[in-house]
């Protein structure tokens, strides 16, 4: 089975048909076990008047996309026939396979669904394996399939791109819009990586929010598509948006096809915002420590989930959150909070950030209430207005007073109007305590390059090891030299027990102690010696089996040479 990124990419738009979709055409989603069955109540009809909702159906797709997507595959012989052999809500996947091909199938993982996968996603700013992302990799090990093809969007393009790095069964890679991973996963799978990475493609909007989360796959290939006029806000991480729509003779709206016959796919510059999103969120995986980004992976998992979508919804102890008071959940945890500006503010200035990047970088992060405060403060406040002015900016004027040591009037007089202002939006907040929250993290910093701080991760280099017998030998003749080490018996000093000092000393309690020491040494020498024996015995045999594939294929070369030669010599 052989489909191109652009079919498979109209598969995964498959995981986003919903019954929403369905009520719009005015049909029903039924029981299938096939794409043909799947659409096949979207006649003609059911499209027109799909094409007819004013609504953003699921997937932030419209009605008119809808309907062009839904004809795109049902005019693809390939696609259309293809079956639906399993779909799993719980890892949210749908199996497609092809009639007539044993073994092989494609394996389509949905976006984000719900708080739990938001978690999920904050999870993976600190964790190798998340739940999910185990979840997905089991649902792939439990099919009956050695030849899969794995696609996703956003979330489920990150579990397709981990599902392709830890599975033998997968050999094939479209993510789109897929978030990254972090700095443990990449040294955990360096040698996993380095061998499939190169199977992985991630294709994604110029305005994706998303996939500039964490670091990309070292070695995959990242591929950016244009963004129409037409897309906005949380559209630029639909998945329906990678390709042009247009209305054809028939006033049916269609996908634009590119000259061979597929759908088009212009290719695009990331969005400069995305650029400078993409690089502090790298700054802050190479130079937080672990336990700080652990602690804080919810409360920003949770800001993105708020900040970059227009439906977002964040529960937190009863509070439940949205892009409309996101001001109220980001003062939910000033210490937290005093973190993430204090990593904000060191960023902007170890690269020279001009204002106009700050308040771009800002206003993606959900911050663009909180510098619409401080320009008001700006334009209310002659005093503060002349020292900011003095100071260079008002973001000149915070680093300025960072680390000081000492308090600032001015500083002093913007906490407290920031006071103000938030109690008059009923959140209760004393800004002076986050002031001190940012003080004392920005202090905290490690030290870091600022060369490469804010570069992609990278995984280790693979070491060349050394199996050889001298190697085993040396191994075996260090562990012999270690218990040969007893620095002098001790069992010649119960001689000496007729002595005074003997008792008083407790010298038999120090020889049995030494000789139980000495006793636990030499088994761990043995469990050594036995490890040691086993890996080599085990690479020695992978060497032996290696050897023969290259005697086998040795031996099919002078076949194939020896039949050129009577050939040569039959047409001589």
């Amino acid at each position: 089975m052989q489909l191109t990124d652009q079919q498979i990419m109209l598969l995964e738009q498959l995981t986003y048909l919903n019954d929403g979709v369905a009520e719009a055409a005015g049909v029903r989603l039924g029981a299938y076990q096939s794409v043909e069955r799947l659409l096949q109540e979207f006649d003609e009809a059911a499209l027109q008047r799909l094409e007819q909702s004013d609504k953003t159906l699921n997937g932030e797709i419209d009605g008119k996309e809808w309907a062009a997507i839904i004809r795109a595959i049902k005019n693809d012989e390939q696609l259309y026939s293809m079956n639906i052999a399993d779909r799993n809500e719980d890892v949210k996947a749908i199996c497609f396979t092809e009639p007539g091909s044993e073994g092989e199938a494609i394996v389509a993982f949905r976006g984000t669904s719900g708080q739990r996968e938001w978690e999920d996603n904050s999870d993976g700013l600190y964790s190798a394996d998340t739940e999910c992302q185990k979840e997905a990799l089991a649902y792939i090990e439990s099919l009956p399939y050695d030849d899969i093809t794995v696609t996703g969007h956003s979330k489920g393009g990150n579990k397709a791109q981990y599902v392709t790095i830890l599975s033998d069964k997968v050999n094939r890679c479209v993510s789109m819009d897929g978030q990254g991973f972090s700095p443990e996963f990449l040294n955990k799978y360096y040698a996993e990586i380095e061998r499939k990475g190169g199977c992985i493609v991630n294709y994604y909007l110029e305005g994706d929010f998303v996939n500039i989360l964490l670091f990309p796959v070292p070695g995959s290939d990242r591929i950016c598509i244009v963004r129409r006029d037409d897309v906005t806000g949380a559209k630029n991480h639909s998945p329906g948006a990678f390709y042009e729509y247009y209305m054809n003779e028939q006033g049916q709206w269609v996908i634009k096809y590119d000259d061979d016959g597929q759908t088009e796919l212009v290719l695009g510059q990331q969005a400069q915002s995305m650029v400078y999103l993409h690089e502090f969120i790298c700054f802050v995986l190479n130079v937080m420590p672990y336990e700080d980004r652990k602690e804080i992976s919810d409360y920003i998992g949770k800001l993105m989930a708020l900040a970059l979508t227009n439906n977002g919804v964040v529960e937190v102890n009863g509070v439940t959150y949205t892009k409309d008071n996101i001001m109220e959940y980001l003062m939910s945890e000033p210490r937290l909070l005093g973190r993430f500006l204090a990593y904000f503010i060191k960023y902007a200035e170890t690269y020279e950030l001009t204002e106009e990047e700050i308040r771009d970088l800002a206003e993606v992060m959900g911050l663009e209430e909180f510098l619409d405060m401080l320009d008001t403060a700006y334009e209310e406040n002659w005093t503060v207005r002349v020292m900011i002015d003095n100071a260079g900016g008002i973001f000149n004027f915070i680093v300025k007073q960072l680390g000081d040591g000492k308090e600032d009037k001015i500083i002093g007089m913007l906490l407290d109007w920031l006071s103000s202002w938030l109690n008059d939006k009923g959140i209760k907040v004393d800004a002076r305590e986050i002031w001190k929250n940012i003080e004392s993290e920005y202090t905290d910093i490690p030290a870091f390059n600022g060369k490469t701080a804010r570069n992609d991760g990278t995984c280790k280099s693979t070491v060349t090891r050394d199996f050889s017998k001298s190697t085993y030998d040396r191994l075996m003749g260090t562990i012999d030299a270690v218990e040969a080490m007893t620095y002098g018996s001790v069992s010649g000093w119960s001689g000496y027990a007729g002595e005074e000092w003997y008792s008083s000393l407790m010298i038999s309690s120090a020889v049995r102690g030494i000789t139980t020491y000495f006793n636990k040494v030499s088994q761990i020498n043995q469990q050594s010696k036995n490890k040691i024996t086993e890996v080599f015995e085990n690479a020695l045999a992978e060497d032996r089996a290696r050897a023969c594939e290259l005697k086998e294929i040795n031996e099919e070369l002078h076949t194939i040479t020896d039949k050129i030669i009577e050939m040569a010599e039959k047409l001589s």
